[in-house]
């Protein structure tokens, strides 16, 4: 693990969420608490975090990485420090954007997926993004790129476009599973109980972190969309503050503002994905409709990181609930995403069982949408073999198939564009894929 890996990992990913509220200072001018990123974490807490994933490290070695990061929460032409600067760092130099996309210089490739794995990509390229408006006036009009960039590499991906064959494609293993649970539990307008069971059950605070990402969330989003907003500031703080007994008494808010958001948000037919999905789509953005989705959550991470960027103080009061809200997300990406050194095949099934386990309603249908749709979108596949699980009988699986078959064609999460798998002339069919188990010891009498 690198210097900049570890510490990526350990202020957005392992940083105690209790520690950094409590280090929350208060602004005279308002009642609402500003968190003192200018600060960073102490030297003691950031050896403990950084020991408990690189052990062989000595304290000295620790401490010069403490400086080290420290001194990565001063950018040039950005006016204040703060460990959101971290993230432009980390992406300077091998980043680029080119005809709407942001790609990876090819060299940098293995550097960039040992980052995002880590941080996840949107987060990275929001980041870049807006380090990039704020220096050089960048004009970002489309946030529909691809889930996972590409590298930028004329000669290689002029032989990729001549085509490509998917041949191992696990057709649940394969989506965004991530991506749209996570969207699903921010859209939620409630948690419910077996939910929240479900949660608890990966961790006992995971279900309280839920909710505080929620009400981060819903407050940027408001923040950006209405700027002087008339919104419970002091039922957020509480929120954040309180511990998992105290949340009934103000999570109920949440389903209220949530639920006025999705009333204005954009419809996918019937179904609204993101409430943070507002106005109308773009011609540009309709043509890579299989990407649509995703842009909600990118812009809202973009504006956000650009006004802090550029030193608007009128935003101080959400840096706070913004590093909550990473710092959560990144936490339960650990749950959904296989990225630590754990070996041993019962664990990758352990992780892969998670994929679609905290989504429900109209997410499981975007959950197989996403999982073809972008796979042949954003590359130029011409065959794609979709393995799937069997069901107990043969009508079962005529059932899947068919509830497949709908969910992966549907003309509203296209909305209305043409279906890139016939544009494409893709060759698309299922396999049915057997599940490796244990062996049974037989005794023969």
């Amino acid at each position: 693990m690198t210097n900049l890996n570890a510490v990526l990992q350990v202020y957005f990913a392992d940083a105690d969420i209790y520690d950094v509220l409590n280090s929350a200072i208060w602004i005279k001018s308002s009642s609402f608490p500003v968190l003192s990123i200018s600060e960073g974490m102490n030297e003691q807490t950031f050896r403990r975090l950084f020991i408990s994933h690189n052990s062989m490290y000595g304290t000295d070695v620790v401490s010069n990485i403490y400086q080290l990061a420290n001194k990565w929460r001063y950018i040039e032409n950005v006016k204040r420090p703060s460990l959101f600067n971290i993230l432009a760092h980390a992406t300077d130099k091998i980043l680029r954007w080119v005809n709407d996309e942001p790609v990876c210089d090819y060299n940098s490739y293995l550097r960039w997926n040992d980052i995002s794995t880590i941080v996840g990509e949107d987060l990275l390229t929001s980041s870049y993004l807006a380090i990039r408006s704020v220096r050089e006036n960048l004009k970002v009009s489309s946030f529909a790129w691809k889930p996972c960039i590409t590298s930028y590499n004329p000669e290689l991906n002029h032989i990729m476009e001549k085509g490509l064959g998917e041949l191992h494609f696990h057709m649940l293993g394969s989506s965004l599973g991530f991506d749209v649970t996570w969207m699903s539990l921010m859209n939620s307008e409630s948690i419910d109980g077996g939910l929240k069971n479900k949660l608890d059950g990966l961790n006992k605070n995971l279900y309280e972190w839920i909710e505080k990402a929620r009400a981060s969330r819903i407050f940027l989003y408001k923040r950006l969309k209405y700027k002087d907003i008339d919104f419970k500031k002091d039922e957020l703080y509480r929120l954040l503050r309180d511990d998992a007994q105290s949340l009934p008494y103000h999570v109920v808010y949440l389903k209220n503002e949530i639920s006025n958001e999705k009333i204005n948000a954009y419809y996918f037919g019937k179904d609204c994905f993101d409430y943070a999905i507002s106005g109308a789509v773009s011609e540009r953005d309709r043509k890579r409709y299989y990407n649509v989705p995703l842009i909600g959550e990118r812009k809202l991470l973009y504006s956000h990181l650009k006004e802090i960027f550029s030193g608007n103080e009128e935003y101080s009061d959400c840096m706070l609930p913004l590093y909550i809200y990473i710092l959560v997300k990144n936490k339960f990406r650990r749950y959904i995403v296989q990225n630590d050194s754990i070996k041993g095949f019962s664990y990758f099934q352990e992780i892969q069982s998670r994929k679609n386990k905290y989504i429900k309603n109209v997410y499981k249908k975007l959950f197989a949408f996403m999982a073809v749709q972008t796979t042949i979108g954003n590359q130029p596949i011409q065959k794609l073999e979709m393995r799937i699980t069997p069901e107990y009988n043969s009508p079962k699986l005529k059932k899947a198939l068919r509830e497949y078959n709908v969910a992966v064609n549907d003309d509203s999460l296209r909305l209305e564009e043409a279906n890139v798998i016939y544009t494409k002339k893709a060759k698309v069919g299922y396999v049915i894929h057997f599940l490796k188990r244990s062996e049974k010891n037989v005794i023969k009498k």
